[in-house]
């Protein structure tokens, strides 16, 4: 492979991954506006965290390190007794996520990577009252996916 891995990873999060692993839940590339399902997850910011390597030649490969952001945001309608059914249907889909990723024997997301794992997460509740009182309860989790690409 040539070039930037960064794209062939996404496409194959956003394409096969993610659908595969959560067929109810509406994904995206970027954030899906106004979503139509009470569960959503799109990609957030993209960061090759050391792009500084230099190779020779066409046939010497270069790692390129990726922090990719995965946000999953599950909505629940109801009063505060609905917060806890919004934090389990996160949490849940985070689990499906790790636990693929974990048991792929060669987690390689679309061919690009050497390995993937789930490096970092946070739940973030919603406290905004005009929302919560038109839409509901929300839990959104900020996942951060650690990969390594040889291009």
């Amino acid at each position: 492979m040539s070039g930037v891995a960064a794209p062939a990873i996404e496409d194959h999060l956003i394409e096969v991954l993610l659908p595969s692993l959560w067929p109810d839940v509406q994904i995206s590339r970027g954030h899906p506006g106004r979503w139509v399902k009470p569960d959503v997850a799109w990609l957030g910011p993209t960061v090759c965290t050391s792009a500084g390597q230099v190779c020779m030649g066409p046939l010497r490969l270069q790692d390129e390190p990726y922090e990719i952001t995965v946000l999953i945001s599950c909505t629940r309608a109801g009063d505060h007794t609905a917060q806890a059914d919004a934090d389990a249907a996160a949490w849940a889909l985070l689990s499906a996520l790790r636990d693929n990723l974990r048991a792929a024997t060669t987690p390689n997301l679309g061919g690009t990577c050497v390995r993937a794992k789930l490096a970092s997460y946070s739940l973030e509740r919603s406290d905004d009252a005009e929302l919560l009182e038109k839409h509901g309860r929300n839990a959104t989790i900020t996942a951060v996916l650690e990969v390594l690409a040889r291009t």
